[in-house]
C-alpha cells in the first residue's frame, strides 16, 4: 500500500509502505445501486430467462458471447442461449441454438427455410463438468461459427428468416413453438452478451435486487431486470 502525503493544499505524494504497491481502485459496476452485482448466476434445471428480440434478416450479422459452466456433464439436451421461433403457422421460422446434446458435447445449429434444425456442429468438444467456458456463437452469411475456449468449427447453412416478428431470446432453455419450454440446462452463467451487425444489442449481467434480493439478470443495453420466467424456486447466485 502507498501512504499519502500531503505538500501544501493541492499536491499529495505517495509513500510505499513495506514495499507494497497500492492497488487500483475497481472500476464502477454498471449496474445501477437498486442490484447488487454477482459473479455468476446458477439455474438448478428449472429456471429460465426469456429476452424477446427481433427476428434477424438473412443479412444481419448476430454474435453471442457467453461464459457458463455446466454443473453436470449434461445426458440429454440442454440449451445455454437459443433464440428459436418454431410455431406452426410461421413458413420459416428462425432457430440458433448452443448448449448440450445427448452425449454431453457441445451442440450449435440453426434452422433452416424447411423449419428443421440445420447441421449440427462443435459435438466433437466434450463437456467438463464444473470447467468455466467461453463461447462465441456467431451467424453470418450463412455460417454459423462456434467457438469454445480453444475449439472452433464453422458450417454453411441456409438460415430461415421471416421480416416483422419477434422471437425470444432465452438463457437456461429453449421455447420450441407449440411444444413449449423445454431443453433445460443445468448451469451457471457469469455473462451474456448479443450484437447485431456488430452493434450491443444486450448486455447481461447476474445480479440480485436489493429491495427483496431477487436473482436475475440485469440487461445494460435495455435498462431491464430479467427473472426466472418458470415456476417454482428462483435462480441462485455468487
Amino acid at each position: 500500500m502507498m501512504f499519502p502525503f500531503r505538500i501544501g493544499s493541492d499536491v499529495v505524494l505517495r509513500f510505499p509502505v513495506n514495499g507494497a504497491a497500492d492497488p487500483d481502485p475497481a472500476p464502477p459496476s454498471p449496474i445501477p445501486s437498486d442490484y447488487t452485482e454477482l459473479n455468476y448466476i446458477q439455474s438448478s434445471g428449472a429456471q429460465w430467462i426469456n429476452l424477446p428480440m427481433d427476428i434477424p434478416e438473412s443479412t444481419d450479422a448476430i454474435q453471442v458471447q457467453v461464459k457458463f459452466a455446466f454443473i453436470s456433464v449434461p445426458s440429454g439436451f440442454q440449451d445455454i442461449v437459443a433464440m428459436s421461433q418454431y410455431w406452426s403457422d410461421i413458413s420459416t421460422p428462425y432457430g440458433l441454438f448452443f448448449g448440450s446434446d445427448a452425449n454431453g458435447n457441445f451442440f450449435a445449429k440453426v434452422s433452416h427455410p424447411t423449419g428443421a434444425g440445420g447441421t449440427a456442429i462443435c459435438q466433437e468438444i466434450d463437456i467438463s463438468a464444473g470447467t468455466v467456458y467461453d463461447a462465441s456463437i456467431t451467424v453470418a452469411e450463412n455460417q454459423l461459427t462456434a467457438a469454445v475456449n480453444d475449439g472452433t468449427e464453422t458450417v454453411t447453412e441456409i438460415v430461415a428468416t421471416e421480416s416483422g416478428l419477434t422471437l425470444p431470446l432465452m438463457l437456461f432453455a429453449t421455447r420450441l413453438g407449440n411444444y413449449g419450454v423445454m431443453e433445460y440446462a443445468t448451469a451457471k452463467m457469469y455473462y451474456c452478451r448479443i450484437y447485431k451487425n456488430g452493434t450491443l444489442v444486450h448486455d447481461l449481467l447476474p445480479c440480485s435486487r436489493n429491495a427483496d434480493d431477487k436473482i436475475g439478470m440485469y440487461d445494460i443495453v435495455a435498462g431491464t431486470f430479467l427473472t426466472n420466467g418458470g415456476s417454482g424456486a428462483d435462480f441462485t447466485g455468487g
